[in-house]
């Protein structure tokens, strides 16, 4: 069973996304603080996986880490669990036109908004 991909590998294939050409193996360490052991580590599970490759002094991202980001950024099961763009029903009313006359419920407003206690 394969190791799930952590924070410290999505960081690593981030960088390395993002740069034009490789990026030396020091520069994760000074950049970000991540001891040798643990970047070690990091990189020696994306090589097993096919995600990067040493070059020279340098780490660079391979094609199979280019459509990894993408199905990690672009899933492609439906949004059924997006939960918070489902307005309440206590929360709708009625619509209004485009440049339609509105005065907002003085009941809704906060009144310290308008009238701030003098302590």
């Amino acid at each position: 069973m394969k190791k799930p991909i952590g924070r410290l590998e999505r960081l690593i294939l981030k960088e390395l996304l993002t740069s034009e050409k490789g990026v030396p193996i020091y520069t994760f360490h000074r950049k970000y603080a991540i001891s040798p052991d643990d970047l070690f580590h990091a990189i020696k599970h994306l090589e097993a996986e096919g995600l990067l490759k040493e070059q020279e002094q340098d780490l660079v991202a391979t094609e199979k880490a280019k459509e990894f980001s993408l199905q990690v950024a672009v899933p492609n099961e439906p949004s059924d669990r997006e939960p918070w763009r489902k307005i309440p029903e206590s929360m709708l009313r009625q619509k209004l036109e485009v440049n339609a006359f509105y005065i907002p419920s003085i009941e809704h407003l906060d009144p310290d908004t308008f009238f701030p206690s003098s302590e």
